[in-house]
């Protein structure tokens, strides 16, 4: 209980300095020698998007947080329970900026996937143009909705990298240590 504690004031502690605008690297390295937890460390500062990842992909996140209400309405209206019941909770974690969990927008997207193929295929003659165009404009923002899921993932927090830098310990003797690097 002790350890998750600490992990949330830690996470607290790394969203306060990102939000400030201290690139992530400088983060890691003034939190590193006061907790000794390296790896996880390194992964709870990426999972905090930057301030200037927030800004550069704000119009394409507002885009993703349209996107999933309008599938929203869409599964509301031919009473898709299990796509609603995927949408909500991913729509939430969209609207509160929690970008490691985009991906799972797939979910969703998959469950929009299907009233939009039913209108492509089954769709009345009467209504033919209508309903085949209204199946693809469906089917579109679904594909559109887990591609940019995983891409706005990936750019606002992207993975460190592992490198192993040489020094020389007290002795004079060439050492190697692993260093962690960030992309801001």
């Amino acid at each position: 209980m002790d350890n998750r504690v600490n992990k949330k004031q830690i996470k607290k502690l790394i969203i306060e300095k990102v939000k400030s605008g201290m690139p992530k690297q400088q983060v890691f390295e003034e939190m590193i020698p006061e907790n000794k937890i390296g790896k996880d460390l390194a992964k709870l500062i990426q999972s905090v998007p930057s301030v200037q990842a927030k800004n550069k992909f704000k119009s394409i996140h507002v885009l993703f947080i349209v996107l999933l209400i309008v599938l929203l309405l869409v599964l509301i209206i031919v009473r898709d329970y299990a796509g609603i019941f995927w949408t909500c909770p991913i729509l939430y974690l969209v609207a509160t900026g929690q970008p490691r969990h985009y991906g799972w927008a797939l979910l969703p997207a998959i469950y929009g996937l299907a009233p939009g193929i039913q209108l492509i295929l089954w769709s009345p003659q009467d209504e033919g143009i209508i309903s085949v165009t209204l199946g693809i404009i469906i089917v579109l923002i679904s594909i559109l909705i887990s591609v940019i899921g995983f891409y706005l993932s990936r750019k606002l927090t992207p993975n460190f990298t592992e490198t192993k830098e040489s020094y020389e310990d007290d002795d004079g003797n060439t050492r190697y240590r692993l260093a962690l690097r960030f992309k801001d």
